[in-house]
């Protein structure tokens, strides 16, 4: 009798901070999908930059949206989860140096390697140290450049750049860093896809990936888009993902 008066409470207390775990873990995750409108202030000639930033991280969301209201005030409205990352984000235009004066270069290689030694050569000056860098990396290989695709763009403002083979979207914004900026990508091919939000440097290549190539699309654009005869695609090919950002006063 003695041990079913000690058991009992027990089982009691196990069941309560049990339910009030439950109930806490499951009010804990109501609050994190909880939708919030807040306004935040950024220096008045920066609010578009903010606003287009915003607006390409939210673009996967039905649940937020950035509004710009005259004199450097950004209404917010976000999923309460959102919030660090979008105060973070305000941080960096708050505190970074003003950009609006400059402009950025984008240049944009779309890469082959093979493990096949490749008659076709293409001019891959200022690539080097990228190619010695992959072949560290992947192995030594045999190189064709398939695609350069360039823009310019200002801070804040989004821009496309289409070609044969690639099919660009990016949005450059400062960072609190003079000589790096904060690039959404969205870089689509027809071999793969690459959308992140990364940090670049002032003339710094980046190896953003690589993918492995459909051997039949590779036969069919070097022969109808680089004119050259069509022939079986011999070894393991790969394609890379590169790209460089130059600020232009």
């Amino acid at each position: 009798m003695k041990l079913q008066k000690i058991l009992w409470p027990s089982i009691a207390l196990l069941l309560a901070i049990s339910l009030g775990l439950f109930i806490g873990n499951q009010k804990q995750e109501e609050n994190w999908k909880k939708v919030i409108v807040k306004t935040y202030k950024v220096p008045a000639n920066r609010v578009g930059e903010a606003k287009g930033a915003l607006s390409r991280l939210f673009s996967s969301s039905k649940f937020a949206s950035a509004q710009a209201l005259g004199n450097g005030l950004l209404l917010v409205r976000m999923p309460v989860s959102y919030e660090p990352g979008v105060q973070e984000m305000i941080n960096q235009f708050q505190k970074a140096t003003d950009y609006n004066s400059h402009k950025v270069k984008m240049d944009y290689w779309v890469l082959r390697g093979s493990s096949v030694e490749l008659k076709e050569k293409s001019n891959l000056k200022g690539l080097e140290d990228v190619i010695e860098s992959i072949e560290e990396a992947d192995g030594k290989q045999s190189f064709q450049l398939l695609e350069h695709l360039s823009s310019n763009s200002s801070m804040g403002r989004g821009v496309r750049v289409k070609g044969w083979l690639a099919d660009i979207e990016s949005n450059i914004a400062p960072t609190n860093e003079e000589d790096q900026f904060s690039l959404w990508l969205n870089f689509e091919t027809k071999f793969g896809k690459i959308v992140t939000n990364t940090k670049v440097r002032d003339g710094e290549y980046v190896v953003l990936g690589q993918s492995a190539a459909n051997k039949h699309k590779l036969m069919h654009f070097t022969s109808n888009k680089l004119g050259q005869p069509k022939q079986e695609i011999a070894g393991e090919n790969k394609i890379y993902f590169i790209l460089k950002g130059s600020k232009v006063l």
